[in-house]
C-alpha cells in the first residue's frame, strides 16, 4: 500500500472524513474547511495500489465448496441479518471449506434511516457469524473504505476477529484447490487500472445483482434487501460454488422463502477448469 503525503493536521483530517461519512459534497467540504478541492482529492483518494498475481494470492482453501455473500451493508435500513444467518447455516450444512464476502459488508456512511456506525461495529464485533468450521475472507469494498481507512481503531477490531481474513480493498485473488481465483469490488479511491489477471473465475460484488458478466466474471447478488435489478435475478441471495474431481466448477444460487435459505437455481454458472488456471 502506497500512502501519499497530506499537508493536512491530523485533527482537521479526522473533521473531513467526519464530513466525507456523512456524504458531504466536495463543495461543501471546501467551503466548511478552508481547503481546496485538489487537495481533498489527494487526501481522499490517497490510496493507491498495484500488486502482481502472486503478491495477491491472499488465501488458500482446500475442499469441494465456498460460500459466496456480497453487499451485505450491516446497519442499512435494508439489512437483513437473518439472511446472513442462513447463509451461514447453509454453509455448514453444505461442509463448505471457506467463506468468500465481496465486500460493504457495513454501511458506513450515515443516510436517513440507517444505524449509526457504532451499532454498525457492535453488529460485527459481536453479533457477525464466525462459525468454528470456516473463515471468512473479506474483500473490503467502497462503503467500507470511508470508514476503516480514516477509523483505523474499527478496522483493528476486524481484524481481530478470529475467524475473519481481512483482505484489503479493489481486489484479491486466492488459491482454491491449486487453481487461480479472484475477488473483485469498486472502489473508486482505490486505483481503478488494475489489468485482470488469468483467472479461472472472478467473483465480482458491489452490482447488488446476479449476472454472468462474461464467462470469467460471476456478479454476485446482494445478501440484504437493498434490490437493484430484481428481474434481472438481483433478488437476495448467496451462491456456492463447488468444484468437482473431474476438474469441474458448478455455482447455486440460494436465496429466501420467509428469511429461510432455499435453492434457486441449480447449477447456475458451470464451468471446466483448465490447467491454464492452475496456480503454479
Amino acid at each position: 500500500m502506497i500512502y501519499k503525503k497530506r499537508s493536512v493536521s491530523s485533527e482537521l483530517q479526522r473533521y473531513i472524513s467526519q464530513l466525507y461519512i456523512q456524504g458531504r459534497k466536495l463543495d461543501e467540504i471546501e467551503k466548511l474547511t478552508g481547503v481546496s478541492k485538489v487537495v481533498l482529492l489527494q487526501m481522499l483518494n490517497a490510496k493507491s495500489t498495484y500488486y502482481t498475481r502472486d503478491e495477491m494470492t491472499s488465501f488458500k482453501t482446500y475442499g469441494e465448496s465456498i460460500l459466496i455473500i456480497a453487499d451485505t451493508h450491516i446497519g442499512s435500513k435494508k439489512e437483513n441479518l437473518n439472511y446472513i444467518d442462513e447463509a451461514y447455516e447453509m454453509g455448514i450444512k453444505q461442509n463448505v471449506s471457506s467463506c468468500i464476502h465481496l465486500g460493504d459488508i457495513i454501511q458506513g456512511k450515515f443516510n436517513q434511516g440507517d444505524s449509526t456506525l457504532e451499532y454498525q461495529m457492535d453488529i460485527l464485533e459481536k453479533r457477525y457469524p464466525e462459525p468454528s468450521e470456516f473463515k471468512t475472507n473479506l474483500l473490503m469494498g467502497n462503503h467500507d473504505y470511508a470508514v476503516f481507512e480514516y477509523y483505523p481503531y474499527y478496522k483493528k477490531l476486524l481484524e481481530e476477529k478470529k475467524n475473519l481474513n481481512v483482505l484489503g480493498y479493489k481486489r484479491a485473488y486466492f488459491n482454491w484447490n491449486d487453481y487461480l481465483f479472484g475477488m473483485d469490488h469498486k472502489v473508486k479511491q482505490v486505483n481503478e487500472n488494475l489489468e485482470l489477471d488469468d483467472c479461472a473465475l472472478y467473483f465480482v460484488g458491489h452490482g447488488h445483482e446476479l449476472k454472468i458478466k462474461t464467462p470469467e466474471r460471476l456478479k454476485a447478488p446482494t445478501l440484504s434487501d437493498d434490490i437493484i435489478n430484481k428481474d434481472n435475478g438481483a433478488y437476495p441471495a448467496f451462491m456456492i460454488a463447488t468444484m468437482y474431481d473431474d476438474d469441474y466448477l458448478e455455482v447455486d444460487v440460494y436465496n429466501f422463502e420467509n428469511n429461510k435459505a432455499k435453492i434457486k437455481k441449480k447449477s447456475y454458472f458451470e464451468k471446466e477448469l483448465k490447467d491454464k488456471y492452475k496456480v503454479k
